[in-house]
């Protein structure tokens, strides 16, 4: 299998050494596939106009929030590195 090095900020190393190695490269393969499949799919939606259902997604979000509806994204995190954690 193929090597890649890459030099990463001080926090995002260590982030990335909470993960065993075979996990930290399946996330990396996910990223970077993830990433390409992305920009070449909807680029051009990051420099279109907002419209009234942008408007009224952000609206129902807030409102999700307001209601409690909504986990916080460190919550979130810390679940799925949990359940990454026993997987490995």
């Amino acid at each position: 299998m193929p090597v890649l090095t890459i030099e990463l900020p001080e926090t995002a190393y260590r982030d990335a050494l909470t993960f065993a190695p075979d996990e930290r490269a399946r996330l990396a393969a996910i990223l970077f596939s993830t990433v390409r499949t992305i920009d070449s799919e909807t680029e051009s939606d990051y420099h279109r106009e907002t419209d009234e259902a942008d408007l009224e997604a952000v609206g129902r979000s807030l409102e999700d929030e307001k209601e409690g509806r909504v986990i916080p994204g460190d919550v979130v995190l810390a679940q799925l590195k949990e359940r990454f954690k026993t997987r490995s």
